[in-house]
């Protein structure tokens, strides 16, 4: 894969007009995309299981929705848009609780198995992965930043603890 990606990029670079930023950027991205394409998201919805029913619905939908805008004097038209947006929304709304009544009865039925490898696998999967990053933060002076966790928490501790503790 590397050695595609850079004869890849060697080509797309050959010109000489790739002088600028701008060009550059897009040529390497583009390649890189072509190449290796874009990162695949693992985390699951409802609408990812009934993508093509929801999309039906959603078709069926915006359709009427068109054809009622261009003839916006036709009563017809926009009954039928009503009873098609009402029908997709119900539809939607049980696909969807069906969904999540489906994934709480596996989280639990994982649960009840005491397997926590899957019963967590399943949150991940629902919920995504929690973001362990930290914020940085000033320090007292504001001429520095902390990065590290512990700094971070002792600034925020030396932070409430001026703020809660003043004279009155």
């Amino acid at each position: 894969m590397q050695a595609e990606l850079q004869s890849s990029l060697s080509e797309a670079l050959a010109d000489s007009s790739t002088d600028e930023w701008p060009i550059f950027k897009k040529t390497v991205f583009a390649t890189a995309a072509e190449v290796i394409g874009y990162q695949k998201s693992h985390h699951k919805d409802w609408f990812d299981d009934q993508d093509g029913s929801a999309s039906h619905l959603l078709d069926e939908m915006h359709d009427t929705h068109l054809s009622w805008i261009n003839d916006k004097s036709n009563a017809s038209k926009r009954a039928a848009y009503t009873s098609a947006r009402s029908v997709a929304q119900r539809s939607l709304r049980q696909m969807k609780e069906q969904w999540w009544l489906n994934k709480a009865v596996e989280l639990q039925q994982a649960a009840d198995r005491r397997d926590m490898k899957a019963f967590y696998g399943g949150l991940r999967a629902v919920y995504g992965t929690r973001d362990s990053s930290s914020i940085p933060v000033r320090s007292l002076n504001g001429t520095t930043l902390i990065t590290e966790r512990a700094g971070i928490l002792n600034r925020w501790a030396e932070h409430f603890q001026r703020v809660l503790n003043q004279e009155s």
